[in-house]
């Protein structure tokens, strides 16, 4: 499994997608799009925006700019399973910190992915609850309520190991 950070913040915008370069290759940075059209040939993409997205003001937006995102996937490897990563859930820590760094709201990003995710007929995976206890990410996950502890990490791979769908 090779991971690529490929998303920042505002990358998951289309504009960025197919104009600010983010991805170091041998012959220099490309876009996500230019590193999509590769000649690399995957049967399975995964996806998962984090909780830097929660301050989208405009969730249909968002929505809309993930499809973009799975629309790109689809051009450019039309064989591979797609799947996408729920948001996470956030830790107490995180909560305290910011206020719209919120399970609730985690959960209603999560619900909109989920309907785009069937829309668009790709598989979605659902993280949150795999890390989650009682519906917050726990104390020991995090020093920050939001990135994980290396345990952590290992779970979610786990888990992610374990919920995909034979070819």
């Amino acid at each position: 499994m090779k991971i690529y950070p490929l998303l920042s913040c505002a990358s998951a915008r289309d504009k960025l997608i197919k104009v600010k370069a983010y991805i170091k290759t041998e012959s220099g940075t490309v876009t996500v799009a230019d590193a999509l059209r590769n000649d690399l040939k995957y049967g399975k993409v995964y996806v998962m925006l984090g909780i830097n997205e929660l301050g989208w003001y405009n969730l249909d937006k968002f929505i809309e700019y993930y499809g973009n995102i799975v629309d790109l996937l689809r051009e450019t490897h039309p064989e591979a399973q797609i799947y996408i990563i729920s948001i996470l859930p956030v830790g107490a820590k995180a909560t305290a910190s910011q206020e719209m760094l919120n399970n609730d709201r985690v959960q209603m990003f999560n619900e909109r992915i989920q309907g785009m995710c069937s829309e668009k007929q790709v598989y979605f995976v659902n993280g949150f609850e795999a890390l989650a206890v009682n519906g917050s990410l726990p104390d020991d996950a995090s020093p920050d309520g939001v990135h994980m502890q290396p345990s952590y990490c290992h779970k979610l791979t786990d888990y992610l190991l374990t919920h995909t769908v034979s070819a």
